[in-house]
């Protein structure tokens, strides 16, 4: 396994993966929202919910801190 891989994730390396999760929502929802799988509502609250996190990543970060775990 890469060194990088090792250890707890760094904020930085979490605040990449809401990214992308974000990224996925935001392409996805739209359809799904559309065929009925999901309501708006709940799309929208969905991404507000991962927004929130990001938000609590990245001051984490500002309050010194580089690792979570």
């Amino acid at each position: 396994m890469p060194d990088d891989l090792l250890g707890p994730p760094a904020v930085e390396e979490l605040v990449a993966c809401v990214d992308r999760e974000l990224a996925l929502r935001r392409k996805h929802y739209p359809r799904w929202v559309s065929s009925g799988k999901l309501t708006a509502a709940k799309a929208a609250r969905e991404i507000e919910l991962m927004e929130t996190v990001r938000v609590v990543l990245v001051n984490s970060v500002g309050m010194g801190r580089d690792r979570l775990l």
